[in-house]
């Protein structure tokens, strides 16, 4: 059998990793039924910088279609979007509902947010295009996880769909669902371990996903110089996502939350008792 040139295989992957952003966050516009004409527009928060990067890969791979798209003037801070947005939009193109129509398998009137796709084709594509499919959608509309060290996928009305495309690709995953939206939610080590985030952007998800895999565990015991850290970082007010970010980043130490809550909880007690007993004639 003949190899595809890498020329071909690198397209494929752009527009599947772009189905998945369609299936995810993109603003789709309909414009035209009888002309069958849409346009799509990127919107990503300015609070991370590297979502500019992100943005222009996206923006890029629609480019790749040899269709228009240019970045636009940001969206302003406000109180719906406190950190303002990088804006793009695309030109007018009926790829686009191909994309919907043929790709996602729904009508014209039936849009992402309320009607399940139907996507089966995806399920036998080959390995790399299910892969690059998914992380079109993680980087869309996933998150990582903290607390537990584990990366969400926002997936309503499609967890089923999304599910069996984990299960073919033989990554755990647990389906919840909170207030009737679906989410599904996959091990950080596995997520990592199929590069869940476009291995070609430096995303700040990827970043903290990478860090939470490779970071130092003290399960049991703290190592004095963590203790004296953490009491450091006590003392100046910080939060507990604070300090554990910080110790992330610049100690490559992971801390688990509840881990923090009972030595902060213990450090308030003491410092309590020590009022007391400096209170006391």
């Amino acid at each position: 059998m003949a190899r595809q040139p890498a020329e071909s295989r690198e397209f494929i992957a752009s527009a599947c990793y772009l189905l998945g952003w369609f299936l995810g966050d993109l603003g789709k516009h309909y414009r035209n039924e009888s002309n069958l004409t849409m346009d799509i527009d990127i919107q990503l928060t300015r609070k991370h910088p590297e979502n500019l990067a992100l943005g222009e890969y996206v923006a890029g791979c629609i480019r790749g279609f040899g269709i228009g798209c240019k970045r636009t003037l940001d969206r302003p801070s406000r109180e719906s979007v406190p950190n303002g947005a990088y804006c793009w939009a695309s030109q007018r193109h009926p790829i686009f509902v191909w994309f919907h129509m043929a790709c996602l398998g729904l009508k014209w009137h039936e849009r992402t947010s309320y009607d399940a796709v139907r996507m089966d084709w995806m399920l036998s594509a080959p390995r790399e295009d299910r892969l690059w499919f998914l992380r079109g959608l993680a980087d869309s509309d996933g998150d990582v996880h903290f607390r537990d060290k584990s990366v969400d996928i926002t997936t309503s009305p499609n967890t089923s769909f999304v599910k069996a495309l984990l299960d073919s690709l033989n990554v755990h995953s647990v389906v919840r669902f909170t207030k009737g939206y679906g989410a599904i939610t996959i091990r950080a080590d596995q997520a990592m371990g199929i590069a869940i985030f476009n291995p070609q952007v430096n995303t700040y998800r990827r970043n903290l996903l990478e860090k939470l895999v490779g970071a130092n565990v003290y399960p049991r015991h703290w190592p004095s110089w963590l203790t004296e850290r953490v009491d450091h970082l006590i003392r100046l007010g910080m939060s507990k996502r604070e300090i554990c970010e910080r110790v992330l980043y610049e100690d490559n130490t992971y801390i688990k939350m509840h881990n923090l809550s009972r030595k902060m909880q213990s450090r308030s007690a003491s410092v309590h008792v020590e009022h007391e007993h400096r209170a006391a004639p």
